[in-house]
C-alpha cells in the first residue's frame, strides 16, 4: 500500500476497459496549418486524439506556485468553454429506422434534431470530422439513409460499392 504522497508508476498493467477505468478524459487537438518543419509523426495531418489514460507519471522535484488572485473553478470554466467552442464541427442529417435513433441518442448532446418522418426518423448530428460521420453511417447498412451534405452521401455510396466489388 502507498502512504500519502507516494506514487509509484510503471507498475501496474491495464486489467480493464479504458472507457471505464481511464483516469483522465480529454483530447489533443493537431490543427490544420502547422509550418512544414512542426508536421511529423501525429503532427503531419490534422487530426483529433482521445486521451484516455496516463502511460508514466513523474514526481519532479519543482515547485509550483499559484499566481496571486488566481481562480481555478473560474479558470476551468472559461477554459473548457473555449475548448468547446473551437472544437472541430462536421454536420450530417440522416433518415433512418427507428432501431438507430437508441444509439443516435447514446451520443446525448451531438443530437441537434430529431423528427418523425413518415415511419422512419429524420435526425441531425454533430461530428468532429466527415470521416466519423462517414462511419457511422456505413455501420447501419440499409437501416439509414444519408440526406446531407451531398459529399457525404456520394462517399458512403462510394464505400458501398467498394465493399460490393470486393465481397463478389
Amino acid at each position: 500500500m502507498l502512504g500519502p504522497g507516494e506514487l509509484r508508476a510503471g507498475g501496474f498493467e491495464r486489467g480493464g476497459n479504458t472507457k471505464t477505468h481511464g483516469i483522465v478524459r480529454g483530447e489533443f487537438i493537431v490543427h490544420d496549418g502547422l509550418p512544414a518543419n512542426l508536421r511529423h509523426g501525429i503532427f503531419a495531418e490534422p487530426r483529433t486524439y482521445r486521451v484516455s489514460r496516463i502511460h508514466d507519471v513523474a514526481i519532479l522535484p519543482d515547485s509550483a506556485v499559484c499566481p496571486p488572485g488566481f481562480a481555478l473553478a473560474e479558470w476551468w470554466d472559461r477554459s473548457s468553454a473555449e475548448f468547446r467552442e473551437h472544437l472541430p464541427r462536421y454536420y450530417a442529417t440522416f433518415r433512418a429506422d427507428d432501431s438507430v435513433m437508441r444509439w443516435a441518442r447514446y451520443r446525448g448532446w451531438r443530437l441537434q434534431e430529431e423528427t418523425p418522418d413518415g415511419n422512419r426518423v429524420r435526425f441531425r448530428l454533430r461530428f468532429d470530422v466527415a470521416d466519423e460521420a462517414r462511419q457511422f453511417a456505413l455501420s447501419f447498412g440499409p437501416e439509414i439513409e444519408v440526406l446531407e451534405p451531398a459529399e457525404l452521401r456520394e462517399a458512403v455510396l462510394s464505400a458501398a460499392r467498394e465493399i460490393l466489388l470486393r465481397s463478389v
